[in-house]
């Protein structure tokens, strides 16, 4: 049986143990006799990874292609963990690859830079309109992104917010002055306005693919957690775009817009850290240059949620950070879809 672990992983990427990890791994394929030929194929890998530990896209691409099709029953997740293990930059600009639902997937991670936030353009490239969502759209970003969903040949359908953000205005106002048709999408516990509203449990379809709402609230009110869908036809490993609720190695902060310390460590053990281990963890910002993580990671390596709750509390209660400069006028924006006009309009359920 495959035999890791994530504290494995964390000390691979001090560079501790590599060989070791590798000699080990190649043994436990070599036991297990249900992956064929994918033995070989493993081996040469690692040793690949032993000699360079930040291997380039052709090479991820060309042995994974190489493993989806002659090795049907290798578990790809645990593939892709290895990937992240040596900070292969996978997390960035790809295509996912692997069972059905991840070959049908096309996946983009965009980049504002002032406020330090993440856009994720999600599509269903086997539909025949290629339907897709944006989440977290930024207003100063909204030409570039629209600019790639042309280029790439996509039907946008969807722009949505993981939450009423306070550090920059949404695009989704803007996007849908420029694309008739899109949708804005926010919580209902957000109590801001937009075309549709969603709750827990929630699932929002593009094509055959679909994003199932989590009600994670604590950094505000109206926080959720969009999370793709399970099941064989759905991208594999999952995938959870997590906000401000839960960031890479941290967390949003809890002392305005209703947050809450105890409400937000509640969200993210019950709603988050329940998601299997390589479900991949994309946040709203990072600051430190991360672009991807795993539930197992944070669940091991988080300095504030590995904590006790009231541990956590403490931690919260102290941050002692300045008031966000662009509040004043990003929440009352967004409260309205970054556009006045849209107060009063009829809201729909999905």
């Amino acid at each position: 049986m495959w035999s890791w672990d994530f504290a494995t992983a964390h000390d691979f990427r001090r560079g501790r143990r590599r060989s070791e990890f590798a000699e080990r791994t190649i043994g436990s394929c070599r036991e297990n006799r249900r992956w064929g030929r994918g033995n070989e194929d493993l081996r040469r890998f690692l040793v690949s990874f032993t000699d360079d530990p930040s291997p380039s896209l052709p090479f991820i691409f060309s042995f994974t292609h190489h493993f989806i099709y002659k090795n049907p029953n290798f578990p790809f997740s645990l593939l892709l963990q290895l990937f992240l293990c040596f900070e292969a930059p996978i997390g960035n600009g790809i295509i996912l690859l692997g069972f059905e639902g991840s070959s049908r997937l096309l996946f983009r991670q965009l980049f504002e830079k002032e406020s330090a936030t993440y856009t994720y353009l999600l599509a269903d490239l086997a539909h025949p309109e290629k339907p897709a969502v944006l989440v977290d759209p930024v207003d100063k970003t909204v030409d570039r992104d629209l600019s790639l969903i042309k280029d790439l040949g996509l039907k946008l359908i969807y722009a949505m917010n993981t939450h009423v953000h306070a550090d920059h205005v949404t695009g989704t106002g803007l996007i849908k002055g420029k694309i008739p048709g899109v949708k804005s999408i926010i919580s209902k516990a957000s109590n801001s306005k937009a075309d549709v509203f969603v709750e827990a449990g929630d699932k929002i379809y593009f094509g055959d693919l679909f994003l199932e709402v989590r009600s994670t609230p604590g950094h505000t009110v109206g926080c959720v957690t969009y999370v793709t869908g399970d099941g064989p036809d759905q991208p594999c490993p999952r995938m959870a775009f997590t906000g401000d609720a839960l960031l890479i190695r941290g967390c949003g902060r809890t002392d305005f817009q209703g947050g809450s310390s105890h409400q937000l460590y509640k969200s993210v053990h019950s709603q988050i850290f329940t998601l299997p281990k390589d479900t991949l963890v994309y946040p709203a910002h990072d600051y430190r240059g991360f672009t991807v993580s795993t539930v197992g990671e944070e669940m091991l390596c988080n300095p504030r949620l590995t904590k006790d709750e009231e541990s956590f509390k403490a931690i919260m209660e102290n941050l002692n950070l300045p008031y966000p400069k662009m509040i004043d006028v990003a929440v009352p924006a967004n409260m309205v879809c970054g556009l006045q006009d849209l107060i009063g309009r009829q809201t729909e359920p999905v």
